[in-house]
């Protein structure tokens, strides 16, 4: 999911994405970005291809995760109605 469908999924327009995700949601944000650090430094990955690389086997890493943890729960990680006041 790209950052525009994301905002789109919870109906925001300027507001910051961050300030409206679950702590689920930031906890997997989190787990993608340091995967993402790992798999560089593991690679040695030093320039933009290999970085774009990178990130798509990190946001892999997070999904399996979260996917995961809805099949646990029975519940959805995303949805519209998910921020920090939930």
């Amino acid at each position: 999911m790209t950052t525009a469908e994301y905002k789109d999924l919870k109906w925001l327009k300027k507001e910051s994405l961050k300030d409206n995700m679950s702590n689920l949601e930031l906890v997997f944000e989190m787990l993608a970005e340091a995967s993402t650090i790992e798999i560089i430094k593991e690679e040695n990955s030093d320039w933009f291809n290999e970085l774009k690389i990178a990130s798509s086997r990190w946001w892999k890493v997070a999904g399996t995760a979260r996917k995961q943890l809805e099949k646990e729960t029975w519940k959805k990680v995303i949805n519209k109605n998910s921020n920090l006041l939930n």
